[in-house]
């Protein structure tokens, strides 16, 4: 169960998977761990033993102190044997085999004492089963409270843990340009010491109780009601009639407590979208996090607009949405805003780090919304009988649409659409130094950060097997906020701001079908360890969420397929809804309102960001996504789509987003359909004579094998069929192809070609393939047949798309 621990458990160093030989056998953990960072051989293949290039102590030595994300010198970790006896009291035993360095960096200038801080550790294949024996160390070797939860398992393998998340409360001083760290340990063997006030959970028949040691929070089941400390908490949306509508009252409401360890507990609330009398009623999720000792509690409420009774639903329009907390004391009324309207009168220099953050309060509580600025119109308004209205779609501002605020004064969710808003609730008296502090670190909380050593020792963070080449931090500065100003090319910084535009591509979320460009990628910060990169990372996951009308509540395919027809076509379409080649959606909306974003079709599906994203936070709402995603690709993946986009790329990025659901969820039937569907449909595609995937225009081949070896990376051992489909591809790019775009016969290479550059490294080298390595190195040096260069450098990788693959190889052939 999360947050219980069951005993750590080590397999036995034989339990590593070790192959033969044959390189039509050898585990695709070894061939892409070969084809990344830890050469061991030369050639083809030589030992499967050369897999275990570190063992399980935590001292491995890799390559690269650069600065430039290569491969070419040494990098270790801290020394494994602890402080010498005899030890203060206290200490936990200095036998540990773990020993991972976890350096938390303040971001919001104020400095930070206790603050709740989680990191995703990776851990090596087949090292822990269970988290029982983990404890977080200090600089000075002492244990600190923390507690352990497993993000996901090796699933189609031995089932040992991928990813530990780990929650702590670490001390960290103000950065002030400088400074502002403390490292902190990941070690095992040991004792977790429980905190002070260890969070208490009581699950009874009526309620649940989740109790901080300071503040408690009761949740009623049958009704569902919420009393805090200050009063009852209710959320309260007035409908396009300004009519309420309390959203705890819904019927069907679902609870479930996901977490319930010592340092923090956290409770699932949902109701679904509905439609009653013709007339939607709005469905809504939310969390309640409780942490140790602490007297704030975060609330997560997300409004949803995803009505899964009806084959076609249409935007659901409201004047207002509030958490309304009554606390029934005098109070001076008051309100703070965050309203960017009219758009057309801002200067595109408007900097919302530049604004406050404003704290209210009404007696005993003070009430601050992350991302106020970004994500607005947001306020909070407390009036005289102490009633605070924490005004996530406040009444006084309305949706943004052509640039200007509607005259409809109404705000929509388009079908399919889901909006997430954080809140935090302080219960108690705090000094206004001591608020503003709060305030600025729930908007900036410090992050920890691991070695970049730490990714490439362990190789199971990315897609493509785990394959990460760099072994030591990108030269970078050390940047802590995000930057604003870069979140889209296409607009001024005050166009990215508001909840239908924050963290998105402002230009394909209105057409997504835009030429040019390539997947964005999330994983610069596993290079940098910068937290900037860390927040740009979850801004664009969440825009994902947010902003594109792609999800659908309690959507199970094997249940409502049949009915609903869930589908990406057609190409560019404005819905993910049943498509039968003869309508135009979405329907139903009024004058003055409109469709400003539409969801990604398959040859546009670029959502690896997202699961990177995943990788860093645990983020829960990332999870419940790519829970719909999952039962959402089995259209895909068991070939339902009313007229398939068999282009390569249309099927790489559906397939890796499958997989990317796989990962997160545990999904094993879903990802041994992603391998019948390579054998089914894509194997005998490659093959036709005429009309298959080849010939075609070679950057749609390298979406597509980037898919191929995704899949391949979670299996125990190769699918021999997959890695034929992959060597045929390579063959007829390095005979014909030439990365080309254009198939005009001249087969010139083209810029784009650049995507197939990881495909064709990775078999080149595993299967020692000199013409396909001179071929892209060719391409990379010259281009071919007078022909362009890539777009990207394939000797390179800081944290793009491409090249995790191609660097270390072209790098080496180069003698780099």
């Amino acid at each position: 169960m999360i947050g219980e621990k069951v005993g750590v458990t080590k397999l036995p160093s034989g339990a590593r998977f070790r192959q033969v030989q044959n390189p039509n056998r050898t585990s695709l953990a070894l061939l892409l761990l070969l084809a990344g960072c830890h050469w061991q051989c030369s050639g083809t293949i030589a030992s499967s033993a050369s897999s275990d290039s570190a063992d399980s102590s935590g001292s491995a030595e890799s390559s690269g102190s650069k600065g430039d994300g290569s491969a070419d010198n040494a990098a270790t970790f801290p020394s494994v044997t602890g402080p010498n006896d005899p030890e203060p009291e206290g200490r936990p035993p200095t036998a540990y085999a773990l020993n991972v360095p976890m350096t938390v960096k303040e971001v919001a200038g104020v400095g930070s004492t206790h603050f709740p801080v989680s990191v995703v550790v990776p851990l090596e294949r087949g090292t822990y089963l269970d988290t029982s024996g983990f404890y977080v160390a200090n600089a000075q070797g002492y244990a600190v409270p923390a507690q352990f939860e497993v993000l996901n398992h090796n699933f189609m393998t031995d089932n040992s843990i991928r990813h530990l998340l780990v929650h702590f409360q670490p001390d960290v001083e103000a950065f002030k340009g400088s400074g502002g760290t403390s490292t902190y340990y990941l070690r095992d063997k040991g004792t977790n010491p429980a905190p002070t006030a260890p969070v208490q959970v009581t699950d009874e028949a009526s309620a649940i109780t989740l109790d901080s040691g300071v503040v408690k929070i009761r949740v009623e089941k049958k009704p569902f009601r919420i009393t805090t400390p200050s009063g009852p908490l209710q959320a309260i949306l007035h409908d396009q009639d300004n009519q309420p509508v309390r959203s705890f009252d819904a019927p069907n409401i679902t609870i479930k407590l996901e977490e319930r360890g010592p340092m923090r507990a956290v409770l699932r609330a949902e109701a679904p979208a509905d439609m009653v009398n013709d007339k939607i009623r709005h469905g809504w999720a939310m969390r309640i996090y409780v942490y140790a000792g602490k007297p704030y509690v975060k609330v997560d409420y997300q409004l949803q607009n995803s009505v899964n009774t009806v084959v076609y639903s249409r935007p659901l329009y409201f004047e207002s949405l509030a958490l309304s907390l009554e606390t029934n004391q005098t109070a001076t009324p008051q309100s703070v805003r965050a309203d960017l309207s009219p758009l057309d009168q801002l200067p595109n220099s408007f900097d919302p780090l530049a604004q406050d953050l404003n704290p209210v309060s009404a007696g005993s509580v003070q009430v601050i919304i992350r991302h106020f600025w970004e994500m607005w119109p947001n306020g909070i308004a407390v009036d005289a009988n102490g009633k605070i209205d924490v005004e996530l779609f406040p009444a006084w501002s309305a949706r943004v649409y052509n640039n200007q605020v509607s005259p409809t004064g109404l705000y929509w969710l388009h079908d399919m659409q889901h909006v997430v808003k954080e809140v935090l609730f302080n219960f108690g008296t705090a000094t206004p130094k001591v608020l503003s502090d709060l305030a600025k670190t729930f908007q900036f909380h410090p992050v920890a950060v691991l070695p970049v050593a730490w990714y490439a020792k362990t190789q199971v963070t990315l897609d493509m097997g785990g394959t990460f080449p760099a072994t030591s931090r990108l030269a970078v500065a050390d940047i802590r906020k995000p930057d604003y100003t870069t979140y889209s090319e296409y607009s001024g910084p005050a166009s990215r701001l508001g909840f239908a535009n924050f963290g998105i591509d402002l230009q394909r979320k209105t057409d997504p079908r835009t030429a040019g460009g390539w997947p964005p990628s999330s994983s610069r910060f596993f290079l940098t360890e910068n937290p900037g990169d860390y927040y740009r990372a979850q801004d664009m996951a969440m825009g994902e969420l947010n902003v594109m009308p792609e999800w659908m509540a309690e959507y199970d395919y094997a249940k409502d397929f049949a009915r609903l027809g869930l589908t990406e076509n057609p190409y560019a379409g404005s819905t993910w809804r049943k498509f039968t080649g003869n309508y135009d959606l979405p329907t139903g909306y009024i004058q003055g309102t409109g469709v400003d974003s539409r969801p990604r079709d398959d040859q546009h599906g670029w959502f690896y960001n997202v699961e990177e994203a995943y990788w860093m936070t645990g983020n829960p709402w990332i999870r419940d996504w790519y829970e719909f995603i999952g039962q959402y690709r089995r259209t895909r993946v068991n070939q339902k789509d009313p007229f398939p986009d068999m282009s390569g790329r249309a099927i790489g990025h559906a397939l890796a987003h499958a997989l990317q659901a796989s990962r997160v969820t545990e999904d094993k039937e879903l990802h041994l359909l992603v391998g019948k569907y390579l054998r089914d449909y894509v194997g005998p595609h490659l093959a036709k004579p005429s009309g298959g995937l080849l010939p075609t225009a070679v950057f749609q081949l390298g979406y597509l094998t980037h898919a191929m070896l995704s899949y391949l990376g979670d299996l125990p051992e190769p699918d021999a069929d997959v890695v034929n489909m992959i060597r045929q591809c390579v063959e007829w790019n390095v005979r014909q192809g030439n990365f080309a775009y254009n198939l005009d016969g001249t087969w010139r290479s083209d810029g784009s070609g650049f995507p197939f550059g990881d495909a064709q490294a990775w078999y080149g080298r595993n299967f020692d393939d000199a013409a396909a390595l001179d071929h892209l190195m060719t391409y990379q040096r010259s281009g071919l047949a007078g022909g362009d260069r890539p777009y990207v450098d394939l000797t390179q990788w800081s944290g793009d798309y491409s090249g995790r693959i191609s660097a270390p190889v072209l790098k080496q052939l180069s003698g780099g």
